[in-house]
């Protein structure tokens, strides 16, 4: 995945996103629902995209989670095929925690 095939991390060393706005859908108690709109930038090929976000309010730390897909073909990458026996999907599903703690002296 790292090389120039298909990430090429020598070119492109990193993936941005940019959040835009970010839209509550649904709150209850300490939880949120959440809408993150922005671009992500992959191989320098910007593209717009809205991210559902589950997000946890704690006394020390916020949780975020979430998943989303990405087309491959979308940021100008080739899947990778071998001997067009091996396929690999254009939508790639990306799944993610954040996790925010309040540092010290705060």
């Amino acid at each position: 995945m790292l090389s120039d095939k298909v990430l090429d991390v020598a070119r492109y060393p990193k993936i941005l996103f940019q959040s835009t706005s970010v839209k509550v859908e649904k709150r209850t108690g300490t939880t949120l629902d959440l809408i993150v709109a922005g671009v992500l930038t992959l191989h320098d090929v910007k593209r717009p995209m809205s991210v559902p976000v589950h997000a946890v309010l704690e006394a020390d730390a916020l949780t975020a989670s979430g998943s989303f897909q990405v087309k491959q073909t979308d940021h100008g990458i080739k899947p990778v095929s071998v001997g067009g026996v091996v396929n690999v999907k254009d939508a790639l599903d990306i799944t993610f925690a954040i996790v925010a703690r309040e540092g010290p002296g705060r």
